[in-house]
């Protein structure tokens, strides 16, 4: 399994609601790849980053910066090559990270 199929899998295995894979590797150099995952509540947005913080040591991407995670509506998961948006419904729509990125633009 590629590190982007373990992270998928990770955050299906914790119940993340429209997980949305995005190849972003022709539209930028900071990354290949961006996932975006909502959360039930702020609770669950937790969880899943701490899924993916143990998810680490299995992976060959690099080792994870988190932000957001004082108020957990929005946490981003930085490992590198891949990028987790972890948000909060209101949050997802409000932002429509998924039509920034689109290859349309």
């Amino acid at each position: 399994m590629t590190d982007l199929e373990h992270i998928l899998s990770s955050l299906d295995d914790m119940k993340g609601v429209d997980i949305t894979p995005l190849d972003v590797s022709t539209l930028t150099s900071i990354t290949d790849h961006m996932v975006i995952v909502t959360g039930k509540n702020t609770r669950h947005t937790r969880s899943m980053m701490l899924a993916l913080i143990d998810l680490y040591p299995s992976l060959t991407c690099g080792k994870p910066v988190i932000e957001g995670d004082d108020y957990n509506e929005w946490i981003l998961v930085n490992f590198g090559d891949v990028i987790v948006h972890i948000m909060l419904a209101h949050v997802r729509d409000y932002y429509a990270i998924e039509k920034l990125w689109s290859k349309d633009l």
